[in-house]
């Protein structure tokens, strides 16, 4: 996904994300693979670079990171950028920051596009997973430990944070390629022991 460094290269990436509606299964799928929006807004003719939590609505320019690389990459964006630099100047800045960071930046609408196609595999293989049993071997270790942390006198995650999980543990292994193996390993990924 954030693969092709020619992607960057255009100058054309200046430029609003075309969805106004953005495809929520395509945000969650690049959050839950590890990667962070790095954004460009512009106020008064003076462009700000940004990171973390959720694309400002106001952003002009958007590319999509590993997480791990979107906060130095920013540093040293803001660095190279100085002060008071316009949007062109401050993409070209970023992409700079990525080079020298030895980062990958992918454009909004690629990354999108990428991100929806595989939240798409991802649900479909969710679906696969019903006539294997592997999600009835899923909510019957889901209850057992919210009933042995009872027991204990814990709170356990609801059901809904649990499925988060398992699909967030999933992502990795789709990523790479083939069927995932699904058992004990995954469920101790989701459930944390």
């Amino acid at each position: 996904m954030l693969d092709n460094v020619a992607d960057v290269a255009s100058v054309a990436t200046v430029a609003k994300p075309a969805s106004k509606s953005p495809d929520k299964a395509a945000l969650k799928y690049l959050e839950a693979s590890g990667a962070a929006p790095i954004f460009v807004t512009e106020v008064d003719d003076v462009a700000t670079i940004r990171t973390g939590g959720k694309v400002d609505p106001r952003a002009v320019v958007v590319f999509w990171i590993a997480e791990v690389d979107a906060k130095p990459v920013v540093k040293v964006a803001r660095r190279v950028a100085g002060k008071d630099q316009n949007v062109g100047d401050a993409v070209v800045s970023l992409k700079k920051a990525a080079i020298e960071c030895r980062a990958t930046l992918t454009p909004h609408g690629v990354a999108m596009q990428r991100a929806a196609g595989a939240a798409r595999k991802l649900d479909e293989y969710l679906t696969s997973l019903k006539g294997t049993g592997v999600l009835k071997e899923f909510t019957r270790t889901y209850k057992r430990r919210r009933i042995a942390a009872a027991e204990r006198g814990k709170g356990f995650m609801s059901y809904k944070v649990a499925e988060l999980r398992f699909k967030r543990a999933l992502i990795p292994l789709l990523m790479n390629g083939g069927k995932p193996a699904v058992g004990a390993s995954l469920f101790a990924a989701v459930f944390g022991t």
